[in-house]
């Protein structure tokens, strides 16, 4: 039987689509790209490629609906977590598994995978945009 989400990876997932996404739009992020001087270019990109809006960490909680945050790790990847009702959810790349985070840690310093990854540079967080 196909998991829902066989064919998303974490952004993919917190978007809603059953695809490998990047946040730049093509199939893979360029290692220049995944340095924190490029965070708020990757955030622009991600704004007007997907439809979102990024909102500030103090406007989360009065959000009603989904919530995406967005951040980078240190080498080589980024990950993306999202937010349903009160609980936050996130898809580590191809694995089956949707995990439930707690908002303490997905607020924190940094989100540490238990498979050796740590994202620990700034949070962008998005909503879809009203247009």
């Amino acid at each position: 039987m196909s998991n829902k989400w066989d064919r998303a990876n974490c952004m993919g997932y917190a978007l809603g689509v059953n695809e490998w996404l990047t946040p730049n739009g093509e199939d893979y992020l360029l290692p220049d790209e995944m340095v924190s001087e490029n965070f708020s270019k990757l955030v622009e990109n991600i704004s007007k490629n997907f439809g979102l809006v990024q909102i500030p960490k103090e406007q989360v909680d009065k959000i009603q609906g989904e919530v995406i945050a967005f951040r980078l790790e240190e080498e080589s990847d980024f990950h993306f977590m999202v937010r349903k009702g009160r609980n936050w959810f996130h898809k580590r790349g191809s694995l089956d598994q949707i995990y439930r985070m707690k908002k303490a840690e997905v607020m924190g310093e940094s989100w540490c995978q238990s498979y050796g990854r740590s994202y620990c540079g700034e949070i962008a967080f998005f909503v879809e945009s009203a247009e």
